[in-house]
């Protein structure tokens, strides 16, 4: 029965009518007590008399109130008064979506800004574990202050674990429509009732075929709901409900680029993977969609789908025209007017684009090469199933190559004309013709760190010795043959890393870190073909270099920097200028940071403030499971009871780590480090305290300790060139940790007791066994990441290693009850062996695959899986099957 103004329902005095649906009807209401206008919903007969579909109501309407969000709708109240139900929402003033999309297509920027509002909004509810289930146009309300998603009348909650989300027990048939939004109005697409909940014309395949919904489910709609913004028709249409059913689940809608000309490419892609029929093919959050449509909108006008046949329609056709105009100049000028870009100041940079990877495919960071011309890009990339292989894409077409017999490339670099490729796979140096696809091996180059091709026909490149460790820059001819020596490492200039070639054919920059008895060493030099005499450049930069355009590039605080330099006289000739400021950062150990410049000044690089991977729960045969909720988190290190995660958090995605302790079982985090470089965290047997990794922005230099509640002050344990703590013994008397110096890896131990420190074994990655007896290590060579070996070793000695892989592996983790080691192979792949531990040495197994991973490291070193104590989970960090962060394109 309709209320009159006047009547009270609690504090609540009713205005006037604001409209009405199936489920109730919406008053504008006072709040006497708060003096402030308010939605009331008085609830449907159907819905107060039914106490379970009640009971269920009012605990999900509990949930929906903890959604503070400014795009969110808030739910304020929920009550009963003389058999009348109801519930109190935010009043909003505005228009629906469905209205304003009456009128036609919105103009891009508005579609994006709704589109990022919303999509911040169904980040919000996923991680506090609801979904929306009724996403369309009707329950998206336009505000002055922004956009609005209302009506959690259909959200599910569901319950989360450790960030993830999991369905909540789904009874036998949904409830019907229970609506919360403050208008319900008639002419919108009515919701459906009964075992179909949701509006059909935004409804998931899944939801269709009555499979659990999920926040992808959310994704979709979302998806639809952007593709009607953007075209001014709806995604899937039909005659009947029957034909929109079969348009759902078989059809997808045509582009949105035939109905929009001018939609950008990057757009395309992102509502493509919205409504792909198969949720593991969408979206895998909210937060990396909302973080795309940023990106897009930031760029918008840059990069467009091609047009097909224009409308003139008024000032909108003169302004289409335009905008074409525009972006035929752009192309031109990124394409033509090399000269133009030369003669430019670094500030005058301001063409910006964003360069998505190839579909169902993620960027492999620090793997990219812009080709010399600045027309093509190559890079490596990551198959859904973790395979990475070679691709080719010219920047002009935006299509991409795909380079068989690639699998594994890494770091790759062109020719001087453009025209072939090289890469190291496997310990051999490579290069590729793209234009026919053969590839020639030139040599062998284990642990390859970098290479660059000359114009006199010679490949430099940082290479290993057969004991594991950095030998120097050696050269070989670009038709293949044996490589000769050029710089020879040395205990007094340590690791070497990252020849970039020099335009006179015969000098070449690489990168020296230097060692504990010579860190003046270390830093950027000149090395020449003819002379064995290099010459320092600079001490302070550190890490990969380019010469471009007369300048060097390289990063120094986060900034991608450009200095002056003479390539006669072989020295800076003025201060360096910002080209990019505060995106990039240099990877630890390796030194390298992910950028490329081609001759004439075009800039690629990949953002480190949108981290490209996620911390992921995946059971034994692979299967996702759940993920974290954010990015940006790495280093997952597990306490002895699965209670506590720590890890290496860039919270802010600024660069900046910070060790957290997330308590799994409160879902809480603490920070307990300050420092902003804080990698690599190991919990103690007890999960009372965490020891990391810090360093001073140059090198690792110290491990420090900390309280896993917050508590107390630091400790320091040790200090040096570049320490990683690796694992805590059983009793938590012992530490080892890696000690890297003079380009070679020891594993040290150190007595907590009187802190005293001894030499383990030449080695990376050691894990202590369960009873303390044993320690799992990988073999000196998983610092350059090639051809290590999984062992094991008596504690603390002596005794003899024990081989447990036998074609590379890293990263060895125990079961909890040590009667299994798990580990990496090269290519990626999660390893199982037995462990039979009662014959005084361990026996061990045959080594067996357990799945493809897509875990996060161009080389698999330096841990980055975790293992549940029941060995039956593994938390890995995970680059995504797609939606990765892109790559992005400076020019003059």
């Amino acid at each position: 029965m309709a209320l009159t103004s006047g009547t009270r329902l609690g504090p609540y005095e009713i205005l006037a009518p604001v409209g009405a649906g199936g489920m109730g009807e919406v008053y504008r209401a006072r709040d006497t007590r708060l003096g402030r206008d308010v939605a009331v919903k008085v609830l449907s007969t159907l819905l107060s008399s039914d106490p379970d579909l009640k009971l269920r109501f009012e605990r999900e309407a509990r949930a929906v109130s903890l959604l503070t969000h400014p795009n969110i709708c808030c739910l304020y109240d929920i009550g009963s008064q003389d058999g009348t139900d109801f519930i109190v929402m935010e009043y909003l003033e505005g228009e629906t979506l469905a209205v304003r999309l009456s009128a036609g297509p919105l103009p891009l920027p508005l579609s994006l800004k709704i589109g990022v509002e919303i999509a911040d909004a169904l980040d919000k509810a996923h991680r506090e574990g609801i979904i929306h289930r009724d996403l369309k146009p009707g329950n998206i309300m336009l505000t002055k202050s922004g956009a609005k998603l209302m009506d959690f009348g259909l959200a599910k909650p569901f319950t989360s674990t450790l960030g993830g989300v999991t369905p909540a027990p789904i009874p036998s048939q949904d409830p019907p429509k229970m609506g919360a939004s403050a208008l319900t109005l008639p002419y919108a697409p009515s919701t459906e009732h009964g075992t179909i909940v949701g509006t059909l014309l935004y409804m998931a395949p899944e939801s269709i075929q009555g499979r659990p919904a999920d926040f992808r489910s959310d994704i979709f709609s979302f998806g639809c709901v952007l593709y009607e913004m953007i075209s001014g028709r709806r995604a899937f249409n039909g005659e009947s409900r029957l034909s929109i059913v079969a348009a759902i689940l078989e059809k997808d809608p045509p582009p949105m680029a035939s109905l929009q000309p001018l939609t950008p490419v990057a757009l395309e892609h992102v509502v493509l993977s919205c409504l792909m029929k198969d949720p593991e093919e969408r979206w895998q959050s909210a937060r990396d969609l909302s973080r795309e449509l940023k990106w897009i909108s930031a760029g918008v006008g840059l990069t467009r789908a091609p047009e097909s046949t224009p409308r003139h329609r008024g000032k909108l056709g003169e302004r289409l025209a335009w905008a074409v105009a525009a972006l035929c100049i752009a192309l031109l000028t990124w394409l033509g007017v090399a000269y133009w870009r030369s003669i430019q100041s670094v500030e005058t940079r301001h063409l910006h684009l964003s360069l998505l990877p190839p579909l169902s495919t993620s960027f492999v960071p620090y793997n990219f090469a812009i080709s010399p011309d600045g027309r093509r890009l190559a890079f490596v990339a990551a198959a859904q199933d973790g395979g990475t292989t070679l691709w080719i894409r010219s920047l002009a077409a935006g299509a991409a190559q795909q380079l068989t017999g690639t699998e594994g490339a890494l770091y790759p670099f062109w020719s001087p004309d453009s025209r072939q490729v090289g890469f190291f796979q496997a310990s051999k140096l490579k290069s590729v013709d793209p234009s026919s696809g053969a590839v020639q091996i030139l040599c062998d180059a284990p642990g390859g760190a970098g290479g660059a091709w000359n114009n006199r026909g010679a490949i430099i490149f940082a290479g290993s010795t057969s004991s594991g460790s950095i030998s120097g820059i050696s050269k070989v001819s670009a038709s293949g043959g044996e490589p000769q020596l050029v710089i020879k490492g040395s205990e007094s200039n340590a690791s070497i890393f990252w020849p970039s070639a020099l335009p006179d054919g015969d000098h070449f920059l690489y990168f020296i870190i230097g060692s504990s008895n010579s860190r003046r060493n270390q830093g950027i030099y000149v090395g020449s073909l003819s002379s064995q005499e290099p010459k320092l450049i600079s001490s302070e930069i550190v890490g990969n270099t380019q010469f471009a355009s007369s300048r060097l590039y390289y990063v120094r605080d986060r900034s991608l920097m450009a200095q002056p330099f003479d390539v006669k006289r072989l020295q800076t000739t003025g201060p360096p200028q910002a080209v990019s400021r505060q995106e990039l950062e240099v990877a630890p150990v390796f030194a390298h940071a992910g950028f490329s410049i081609s001759d004439d000044g075009v800039v690629v690089f990949q953002s480190a403030t949108e981290s490209v991977s996620r911390l992921s729960w995946f059971d034994r045969s692979g299967k996702g499971l759940e993920e974290l909720p954010r990015t940006g988190y790495r280093d997952p290190a597990l306490s002895r009871n699965d209670s506590l995660l720590a890890i290496s958090s860039d919270d802010d995605h600024n660069g900046k780590h910070y060790i957290h302790i997330y308590d799994i079982a409160r879902g809480t985090s603490t920070r307990v480090s300050d420092g902003g470089t804080e990698v690599f965290p190991v919990l103690s047997p007890d999960g009372k305290r965490v020891a990391y990794a810090g360093n001073d922005g140059r090198t690792s230099q110290y491990i420090d300790v900390a309280a896993t509640d917050g508590s107390g002050k630091l400790e320091r344990l040790a200090a040096s060139d570049f320490l990683i703590p690796n694992d805590w013994s059983a009793g938590g008397r012992f530490l080892v940790f890696m000690n890297i110096q003079n380009g070679a890896s020891e594993l040290d131990i150190l007595d907590l007791s009187n802190h005293s420190q001894t030499a383990y074994a030449p080695g990376t990655e050691a894990q202590f066994s369960p009873d303390g007896k044993w320690i799992a290590f990988s073999g000196q060579k998983a610092i350059s990441g090639e051809d290590a070996e999984v062992y094991v070793g008596r504690f603390p000695g002596p005794g003899r290693r024990i081989q447990i892989s036998n074609h590379g592996g890293a990263q060895a983790r125990w079961s909890a009850d040590g009667k299994e080691l798990f580990y990496m192979t090269n290519d990626k792949k999660l390893m199982a062996v037995a462990m039979d531990m009662s014959h005084g040495e361990p026996v061990a197994g045959v080594p067996h695959v357990l799945f493809q991973t897509r875990i996060s490291a161009a080389r698999t070193v330096l841990f980055q899986y975790a293992v549940s104590r029941d060995g039956k989970r593994f938390l890995i960090n995970s680059t995504p099957s797609t939606g990765a962060a892109p790559l992005t394109v400076l020019m003059k």
